[in-house]
């Protein structure tokens, strides 16, 4: 029984973070709720450019749409749409494990973002930095999910 259990976690792992790709479920154009046990996390940013303030915010939602948890941040700094977007799924990551929330589908409006992270592209732009702590999340919190979803 054991040795099975641990072909069957095994697989699960190696098909959601294999050597060149993070699983991505597909695009949608709707909210969807989560699967039972799951929480989705909504994730975006806002800026204003004439103050030179980026803000940014998440929120939990359960399989029933109960508000779970949320959070809004706000920098003194210009980022670009995407640096704001990973940054805020950054910070949403690094909430919901310190909430101990470990079956988390990540939303995202980015699909830059959301490819970077699927394909685990490298580079040294602050995008790419935060995009790297990201997958390094990802990779320890094997059910954390992330999936780009479009703007209506």
């Amino acid at each position: 029984m054991g040795r099975r259990v641990w072909n069957d976690w095994f697989a699960v792992h190696h098909l959601k973070h294999d050597d060149n790709h993070i699983y991505a479920p597909p695009a949608t154009d709707r909210w969807e709720k989560p699967h039972n046990g799951w929480v989705k996390c909504n994730v975006d940013d806002v800026f204003f450019s004439e103050d030179r303030v980026t803000t940014m915010g998440a929120c939990f939602r359960d399989h029933v749409d109960n508000f779970v948890a949320g959070f809004t941040q706000r920098q003194r700094a210009t980022l670009s749409t995407v640096e704001g977007e990973a940054w805020a799924l950054l910070q949403a990551m690094k909430k919901a494990n310190y909430r101990g929330l470990d079956r988390v589908q990540f939303e995202s409006n980015s699909q830059v973002l959301t490819e970077a992270i699927r394909t685990k592209r490298s580079g040294n732009s602050e995008f790419s930095l935060v995009a790297a702590d990201i997958i390094q999340i990802m990779l320890l919190c094997i059910n954390f999910e992330v999936k780009f979803v479009r703007d209506k």
